[in-house]
């Protein structure tokens, strides 16, 4: 999602808007079923993606306003937004780790 919009904030093709839209589709679906056991997580997780979201927008608007300086400045915001997505799984994944390492400390002890 993050090269689909970044791609559309440059070029302004309509091809990268509907593969960005696609990908914000399965990532939906994935942070659906993430969502049946790590609410909290997921909508942090879905906040973070609406601010890179609104921010490559906004960049795509100015790109197409010829204002690239502006343009440049958001989709530096946008970035932001999208690391911290990046990020946050993994902390999903070391948390999960450590509930399954209990667990089978539990069971086997």
């Amino acid at each position: 999602m993050r090269y689909w919009l970044t791609d559309l904030a440059v070029s302004l093709l309509t091809p990268s808007e509907r593969n960005a839209a696609a990908a914000r589709g399965r990532m939906d679906g994935y942070l659906d079923q993430l969502a049946l056991r790590k609410s909290k997580l997921v909508a942090v997780i879905r906040a973070e993606r609406d601010e890179f979201e609104k921010s490559a927008n906004d960049a795509v608007d100015k790109y197409t306003n010829d204002q690239r300086v502006m343009g440049n400045s958001l989709l530096a915001q946008a970035r932001e937004h999208s690391i911290k997505v990046d990020e946050l799984p993994d902390s999903l994944i070391n948390e999960l780790r450590e509930e399954l390492t209990a667990e089978r400390n539990r069971i086997v002890g």
